[in-house]
This record gives structure tokens, C-alpha cells and sequence, in this order.
């Protein structure tokens, strides 16, 4: 005979196909975070690209210093303090050190936005 778990309902049977449905679940929720986090960071990239192309049209434009840009890092740094890569000194690097994207990178950042995640195709369920 079983041990009974205290405090505890029992335990029911699972149906057929209860087991492939969880694992499939599981694998379908892991790829859509993988995907949630692959997407966040496509538009990070291309956010902090285009602080850094302002940044450095500005300097070259309007002759901003780098007193100017280290203020403009506190800024966003106290109005996102969640978000990294604000602080001056960063802030002061983009605008001086922007590096081009590869080419066609752009376009790849901006066409990825416009694609939707398609969630997988879900499992036939028999019940």
C-alpha cells in the first residue's frame, strides 16, 4: 500500500497524451521566451545605434560637447535607471566611437521589427 502524503490531495491518474501535451507546452513557452528575448535585444541594438548617430550629428552639427552629451546620459540614466548603458561615460563613447553598421544590418533591424513571432504549430490533441 501507498504512503498517503499529508496535507496533500491525491494524486488522479493523467489522461493519454497528458505527458507529450506538457512537454510540448514547455517547449513552445522556452521557444517564445528565447524568441521574446532575441527580439528585445534586435531593438536594443538598433535603439542604442541610433543614440549614438544622433549623438555624433549633434557634435559634428551644432559643435555638442562633452559636457552636453555627459549631461544628456544623466538624464536618460535618471529617467530609465532600469536600462544600462547611459552613464556618461558610455554616453560620451557611442557619440564619439559610433561605429557603422555592417552593411545591410540596418535594413535587417528594421525588417525584423515588421515581422511578426509566429508561435509554433500547436500538437493535435485526440481529446
Amino acid at each position: 500500500m501507498a504512503a498517503k502524503r499529508k496535507g496533500q490531495p491525491p494524486v488522479a491518474p493523467l489522461p493519454a497524451g497528458y505527458k507529450e501535451l506538457l512537454e510540448s507546452l514547455k517547449a513552445r513557452i522556452r521557444s517564445a521566451q528565447v524568441r521574446a528575448a532575441l527580439a528585445a535585444n534586435r531593438e536594443l541594438v538598433l535603439l542604442y545605434w541610433q543614440i549614438g548617430r544622433e549623438i555624433l550629428q549633434r557634435q559634428q552639427q551644432e559643435g555638442w560637447g562633452a559636457k552636453v552629451v555627459e549631461r544628456l546620459a544623466r538624464d536618460l540614466k535618471r529617467e530609465f535607471p532600469e536600462m544600462k548603458g547611459f552613464s556618461p561615460r558610455v554616453t560620451v563613447q557611442v557619440g564619439q566611437r559610433i561605429m557603422p553598421l555592417p552593411p545591410g544590418m540596418l535594413r535587417l533591424l528594421r525588417a525584423a521589427r515588421r515581422v511578426p513571432l509566429r508561435p509554433a504549430k500547436p500538437p493535435h490533441t485526440p481529446w
